[in-house]
């Protein structure tokens, strides 16, 4: 099986040296080769989102 370009995945481990490694695709979870992984993926990180306090009716900042 080959995952398109662009697709996003979801990595719950560590990523080691060598071996299999379970991941999440589109709802699927699926074993890779961590060397695959490791040259042809790029890392995308979440940054925190701004939330809205109902009581006082204004943005808080993001925790970091």
């Amino acid at each position: 099986m080959t995952i398109p370009a662009g697709s996003f995945i979801t990595i719950e481990k560590d990523v080691k040296l060598f071996g299999l490694l379970e991941i999440t695709c589109g709802g699927e979870k699926l074993e890779v080769f961590t060397r695959d992984i490791q040259e042809r993926s790029e890392q995308l990180t979440r940054k925190p989102v701004a939330r809205a306090d109902p009581l006082r009716k204004r943005v808080q900042p993001a925790a970091n």
